[in-house]
């Protein structure tokens, strides 16, 4: 009875895959899988490109691994860089430029449906904002049209995203790494 006890409280969640947003078109991209991400990868910036919906994305992940001296990974840009607006602007998020152990840990979307085609309907990502574990706020990217979503796990940092894009960002999934 005590050990059962134990095994119910005790939680061996390494990893944990975030909901999925938005709709799968668009052209997938994992970087852990391109890049060969470990645990001991996370996002130290994140640059997006945005008007009235999140144009492009892309992630620069560092490692935490003392043993491992290797440069930031540039993830793969997906989305278009500004084809459809004039007024496109191109930011970038440093999560960790105040402190090397800060992290990612909350993300807000604002989530759109838009038409590709005349009878096609998608739902994009049109908006986003990132939160740190020292209570630093990222700027609000994007519109807050649409339906707006939360993801955070206590106890957890995000570790990388999965992104779906073709003109703009249409699907995110975050993976996030206990702490």
């Amino acid at each position: 009875m005590f050990i059962e006890s134990i095994f119910y409280k005790l939680d061996l969640t390494v990893i944990k895959y975030g909901n999925i947003f938005g709709d799968d078109g668009g052209y997938s991209t994992d970087d852990s899988k391109m890049f060969r991400l470990t645990v001991f990868h996370y996002i130290s910036s994140i640059s997006i490109v945005w008007s009235d919906w999140i144009t492009s994305m892309e992630c620069i992940y560092s490692s935490s691994n003392p043993l491992n001296n290797e440069p930031p990974k540039s993830g793969v840009v997906r989305g278009s860089v500004g084809i459809y607006s004039n007024n496109y602007r191109n930011e970038t998020f440093n999560v960790t430029e105040r402190n090397p152990n800060e992290r990612i840990n909350r993300v807000y979307m604002n989530i759109n449906v838009g038409r590709d085609y005349p009878k096609v309907s998608t739902r994009y990502i049109v908006g986003i904002q990132f939160h740190t574990t020292f209570n630093r706020t990222s700027p609000f990217y994007g519109s807050r049209q649409g339906q707006l979503y939360m993801e955070e796990y206590p106890d957890f940092v995000l570790g990388y995203v999965r992104r779906g894009a073709h003109m703009h960002i249409e699907r995110l999934q975050f993976i996030w790494y206990k702490v």
